[in-house]
């Protein structure tokens, strides 16, 4: 149902019932945002906080490690050991391995101690099956051998026969010179790191969990579904793969677990980019099969990131209480309002229903139609306001009718009279011409009978007189043309106005004589214009342009058009001398001129007539000049133009 449709007893129902309810549903929306954001930014925080734990605690252990790895390198008997010849390091061996089970006893992590010699071959190890193994080829042992302390990623050990997931920290073992002669490795098993997982678990809220990355997008470790470690969660190149298979990070599964990807693309890209952020991200985790909130953190003694995640479900679920108890709330109000809406409603339908009808009433045509007025409420004034109105509209009425009779009245006689003064102006032009060729004939007489006979001063008159009639026929004939411009109907057809320009500029000998350059429009989509009087039209403007730029060293004349506001405006601009902008309103009346004779010929009515050719075509003109800046004359044809044009420059003239 439209809204028209509805009663107006309705319709003031339902504003009640808006104002009331939209302030209250905006408000609910502001909230309910307001507290998804707040829930998301405590959460984000919350997240931070227990991956930034997470991380210090396994950056404390992977440093403790590495300084315990550092002291056992630095052991008198491990450099002893290093320096010794092969065939007198026995002694120091078994010391080495008295140690090294001091530390395993004193650490259940540590899985045991290895020591390298200078071509990273294993030559004692707590782990017996391990001695005489060749890991010079490996990238940790190749860069421990050019003096850097290594922390490996986990990968799998044997401690007691069997492959364990272990942390590997290597330190070179150096001379009195510094060279490094040998390398210590202390394999840690990973529960160490996967203890601090799981004693954060659900620390963030129900279900919150903390996943551990490589710097490959490799999962090692995890507080919940262990079965997903050792997967990456993107697919790995193939470099990437073969160089985890080459060292045997995995055991004999390495190739099987690089490519049974469980695909989380945020944890993924994060764990791999040089570096994290703290923003909380949102994404889908196959640990939990669920939309989770997340956030990462990078540990600062290992190319390792933390994430720690909480289901969404966690933080919506605080916001849907608060919008259920929103949209209850908005519900009783909303009954309240539409109740207390039709009580009020109908006390204030009656006046308006009268307003309404008695409204009907007086656009039917009822002019005396008035409504009753009772009390003085805004209604009451209301309906005092109506009958003044109704008042006043048929006074108005009355007044609009007399006038309209009056402007028909004016109308019809300002047609006639028009009609007359050009009856009139081709009439008296008409009947001028008679004595004209009369005086023109006795006077041209006269000078042939008595040439050579009169004097000087009688010369002089008689050729006043010719010049006088000459003027007078040019007069008369303005006047006539001026006339005819009024009583020929408009032959409208396309107009090509680039065509037409060229074909004024080439019959015009003042453009040659006077070596006027003119620029014209080289392509132009056709008017609907009257041919010959628009011909005039651009005729009578350049001859005007090349007259009043004559007198300049270079004369130039552009003729073109634009669109302003998506009406065609023609153009003619010159350089040449211009004239007073004051006088400008005078520019286009019969014979009115802004210059003297002697600076420039003419009569003063080819404006005149231009003015009468646009204004036939539904257009207007008008100019823009200042005295020796040369002018400009703009006009337009009314809605003539066919379509929008494009136009280049090109130049005709010498």
């Amino acid at each position: 149902m439209l809204l028209g449709e509805l009663s107006l007893r309705s319709k003031l129902a339902g504003l009640l019932m808006a104002t009331s309810v939209i302030p209250l549903g905006v408000s609910a929306f502001f909230d309910i945002r307001e507290m998804r954001e707040k829930g998301i930014k405590d959460a984000e925080a919350l997240l931070a906080a227990r991956a930034e734990q997470i991380s210090r605690e396994m950056d404390s252990t992977h440093n403790g490690y590495r300084q315990s790895a550092v002291r056992v390198a630095n052991l008198p008997a491990v450099k002893a050991y290093c320096v010794a010849p092969e065939n007198g390091r026995q002694d120091h061996q078994d010391r080495l391995l008295g140690i090294f089970a001091t530390f395993n006893k004193s650490d259940a992590a540590i899985h045991g101690l290895t020591v390298m010699d200078g071509t990273g071959r294993i030559v004692v190890a707590s782990e017996k099956s391990l001695v005489g193994s060749d890991r010079s080829t490996r990238p940790n042992v190749i860069k421990a051998l050019r003096g850097q302390s290594v922390t490996s990623d986990i990968a799998f050990g044997i401690r007691q026969g069997q492959l364990q997931p272990t942390v590997v920290y290597l330190e070179p073992v150096r001379d009195d010179q510094n060279r490094v002669i040998c390398i210590v490795a202390m394999g840690v098993h990973a529960e160490v790191f996967w203890k601090v997982l799981r004693s954060s678990h659900g620390t963030a809220g129900p279900n919150s969990f903390a996943v551990l990355y490589d710097k490959l997008g490799i999962r090692i470790g995890t507080s919940r579904e262990e079965s997903l470690l050792y997967r990456p969660s993107g697919d790995l190149g193939r470099d990437e793969v073969e160089s985890q298979v080459a060292v045997n990070r995995f055991g004999d599964r390495t190739r099987e677990f690089l490519g049974d990807v469980h695909a989380f693309p945020q944890h993924f890209e994060r764990a791999r980019a040089a570096g994290t952020d703290s923003e909380v991200f949102r994404g889908s985790s196959p640990l939990n099969n669920a939309v989770n909130f997340g956030v990462a953190h990078r540990l600062s003694s290992v190319p390792w990131t933390v994430f720690y995640m909480v289901p969404e479900q966690n933080i919506l679920a605080e916001i849907s209480k608060a919008a259920r108890e929103k949209l209850l709330l908005v519900l009783a109000i909303m009954g309240i309002s539409a109740g207390l809406g039709l009580f009020f409603a109908a006390s204030i339908l009656r006046s308006i229903r009268a307003l309404s009808d008695a409204t009907t009433a007086l656009t039917s045509g009822v002019d005396d139609v008035r409504v009753a007025v009772r009390g003085n409420d805004e209604l009451a004034r209301l309906g005092v306001s109506f009958n003044e109105m109704a008042d006043k509209l048929q006074a108005q009425a009355n007044d609009l009718q007399k006038t309209n009779h009056q402007l028909r009245t004016y109308s019809r006689e300002l047609e006639v009279t028009n009609k007359d003064l050009d009856a009139f102006a081709f009439s008296v032009s008409h009947d001028l011409r008679a004595p004209l060729h009369v005086v023109d004939g006795f006077s041209k007489l006269l000078a042939d009978k008595f040439e050579g006979k009169l004097d000087d001063k009688a010369g002089q008159y008689l050729s006043r007189i010719r010049s006088g009639v000459i003027l007078m026929e040019q007069l008369v004939e303005g006047l006539l043309r001026l006339s005819r411009l009024g009583r020929k109907p408009l032959d409208k057809q396309p107009v090509n106005i680039a065509e037409l320009v060229c074909n004024v500029v080439r019959e015009m000998p003042e453009v040659m004589s006077r070596h006027c350059l003119v620029e014209i429009p080289a392509d132009q989509s056709p008017v609907l214009a009257d041919r010959v009087l628009l011909r005039q039209v651009f005729s009578n403007l350049l001859s005007n342009a090349c007259k009043f730029s004559s007198k300049e060293i270079n004369p130039k004349v552009c003729i073109g058009s634009q669109s302003v506001d998506g009406q065609q405006i023609y153009f003619v601009r010159d350089n040449g001398a211009g004239f007073d902008p004051a006088h400008a309103n005078h520019l286009f009346e019969p014979f009115q001129r802004l210059h003297r004779a002697d600076e420039f010929v003419g009569l003063g009515i080819g404006l005149s007539i231009v003015k009468r050719i646009v204004e036939r075509h539904g257009g207007r003109i008008w100019a823009e000049a200042a005295l020796g800046e040369g002018a400009c004359f703009y006009f337009t044809l009314g809605d003539g133009l066919i379509e929008e044009r494009k136009f280049s420059v090109s130049t005709v003239g010498t």
